[in-house]
């Protein structure tokens, strides 16, 4: 018997009872610790989740807020451009546009039944080296009053000046996804579809080129048709490709409307860059692509009214600058795209 009146087996069963009770309780504590600790650990793993997750939510929000605010701005200041645009364009009175179109500078009216091939090549390789050294001395910088706020391929805004003489002006920036062999090609193969080939007959290589040409362009209603001469010179770098070119052509019809006496004189440029890229891989795959166009029209002397003359065909220009743009940003997308796949599957 016990001290408790227990008989000793009924008390060693108690004692062992107690002593399992205990090692249980401390085995489920040590468990209950360690479920614990994930928990807490986990709860740490989430709240260090939610804060890295809530960073790029705030910046999001930031950079849309930073975007929306970017897209007014730009708004407005497309608004303000077109508007100014129109004001220059309406500045200057009719006496100061005849005083232009009598100016000495004007270039003169080429009939080219009569006038020799030799001369007229003669003056526009002038005229293209002078316009090389011209873009040269500025470093290519565009005037404020043409910087071009639209996005992607374009071919810039049409901007009108009357000093000294009357001349129609569009220069565009852009960078195109390609390396510069495949947009050279492609900006080939459209200047030379631009002057009535169906192919590039030349290759881009080529230093010189004269040629006459003639071309017809019906679009969106609007039909244009042209013949004429021009000059061009390629120069071929490592890292960039310049083709230049000047061209007179008779006009005898231009966004719909008919002319009789109208030339116009082009002079033209096109510079493609390579993009340089850092990094492992220093194979650049972008171009940048500058391109400037100025067309003055010419009159014969016996036209009558050439103030009429010209602004209808500066109108005309206006007018379907939009649509041309549109056409010849499109032909140059699938150009692009064709010069690609060339270098990329042969």
């Amino acid at each position: 018997m016990t001290p408790l009146g227990l008989p000793r087996s009924e008390a060693t069963a108690h004692t062992l009872r107690g002593k399992k009770r205990v090692r249980r309780i401390h085995i489920e504590l040590s468990f209950y610790r360690q479920q614990v600790q994930e928990l807490e650990l986990q709860l740490k793993r989430l709240e260090l989740h939610k804060a890295q997750s809530g960073t790029p939510l705030k910046q999001r929000l930031r950079a849309e807020e930073q975007h929306k605010e970017l897209c007014e701005k730009h708004a407005i200041v497309a608004k303000l451009s077109t508007e100014l645009l129109k004001l220059l364009e309406k500045c200057g009175n009719d006496e100061n546009f005849a005083g232009c179109l009598d100016s000495n500078t004007q270039p003169r009216f080429l009939l080219f039944s009569t006038a020799a091939d030799d001369k007229i090549v003669a003056e526009q390789l002038a005229n293209v080296a002078r316009l090389r050294l011209e873009l040269k001395h500025r470093e290519y910088q565009a005037p404020i009053r043409t910087v071009d706020f639209s996005w992607g391929l374009s071919r810039g805004n049409l901007f009108v000046k009357r000093d000294p003489t009357v001349l129609l002006e569009v220069h565009c920036r852009t960078t195109v996804p390609f390396n510069l062999e495949v947009a050279t090609r492609a900006y080939w193969r459209l200047f030379c579809v631009e002057h009535g080939e169906k192919d590039s007959a030349a290759d881009v290589s080529a230093n010189t080129i004269t040629r006459s040409f003639s071309l017809r362009l019906e679009f969106e209603g609007l039909v244009s048709e042209a013949s004429g001469r021009y000059t061009c010179q390629t120069h071929v770098e490592d890292d960039k490709v310049t083709i230049t070119w000047v061209e007179h052509a008779d006009v005898s019809e231009f966004g719909g409307v008919i002319f009789n006496g109208m030339q116009y004189q082009k002079r033209a440029c096109m510079i493609l860059r390579r993009v340089p890229r850092e990094g492992p891989a220093h194979q650049s795959t972008s171009t940048v692509v500058d391109t400037y166009f100025q067309t003055t029209p010419i009159l014969h002397d016996s036209v009558p009214d050439k103030l009429q003359q010209t602004q209808a065909f500066i109108n005309s220009a206006h007018r379907s600058h939009s649509k041309l743009n549109k056409v010849v940003c499109q032909h140059m997308s699938n150009l692009l795209l064709e010069e690609d796949w060339k270098a990329t599957f042969g």
